[in-house]
């Protein structure tokens, strides 16, 4: 769970008329993440009513969490390009978002291959040329085998 921004108020001496605060959560299981959803409404109406205040609180479902096994079909065949490569598969969870999530929920059994990505995310992201050219030759293997 992360609030991302915090906006409000015209002056740093005034108390803000309005806070708008954004944020998101994210989870391995998609029902404990609505039941988060519902509990920081919860706490903001309750905190709000404390103060006589009011909340618009709005949130909506990006993604949806989902699992691949690491028996599944598309996960073999991922170590297997791997083993031909010389390369050594890593298999991770990550909370992060993609097309993939959207495809999982359609019935199509997929993983997100990451890689020739350092510092993902950050100012100081960056790749090699060794790292995008085994990546290539990864895709190029998963495409073919």
């Amino acid at each position: 769970m992360n609030f991302g921004t915090i906006q409000g108020g015209e002056g740093r001496n005034i108390v803000p008329r309005e806070v708008g605060i954004t944020g998101e959560i994210r989870s391995f299981d998609h029902q404990d993440a609505l039941k988060w959803s519902k509990h920081i409404h919860t706490v903001f109406k309750e905190e709000a009513n404390k103060e006589h205040a009011s909340i618009e609180y709005d949130d909506y479902v990006h993604i949806e969490a989902y699992k691949i096994n690491e028996d599944e079909e598309v996960v073999e065949r991922f170590k297997h390009a791997c083993h031909n490569l010389q390369l050594t598969p890593r298999l991770i969870s990550t909370y992060g978002g993609s097309d993939n999530n959207r495809y999982v929920k359609e019935g199509i059994r997929g993983i997100v291959v990451a890689c020739a990505m350092n510092d993902c995310h950050s100012v100081s992201e960056y790749t090699t040329i060794d790292e995008l050219e085994k990546s290539a030759l990864l895709a190029l293997h998963l495409m073919i085998d």
